[in-house]
């Protein structure tokens, strides 16, 4: 019996992926059903892959980190038009930073 990722007592499959995934009801686990050929050692499904999973995760962190960017320019536009409506002169809303982009 081999380890294959979230259940020591079942068996390998050495044709399928090595994760362990949860099964439908979330109670318990089972060795991933698609075949191998990914990985380190070509152990993992396309799927499963560490370095795409991590891959993934950097490409998403960096999706989030731009929408917030974008936001945050946002606010800074909205409080340069607000001060400009209550006669706040252009040069010292450059003093706090507040710079139209």
């Amino acid at each position: 019996m081999g380890k294959y990722g979230l259940n020591e007592r079942i068996a390998e499959d050495k044709t399928r992926c090595i994760a362990g995934v949860w099964n439908e009801c979330g109670w318990g686990s089972h060795q991933c059903q698609r075949k191998r050929g990914h990985g380190k050692d070509g152990l993992y499904c396309k799927q499963h892959d560490p370095a795409k999973i991590v891959a993934k995760r950097k490409e998403t962190e960096e999706k989030y980190r731009q929408s917030q960017e974008k936001r945050r320019a946002s606010y800074e536009r909205a409080e340069i038009l607000a001060g400009m409506a209550n006669g706040i002169k252009t040069k010292d809303l450059v003093k706090f930073k507040l710079v139209l982009k």
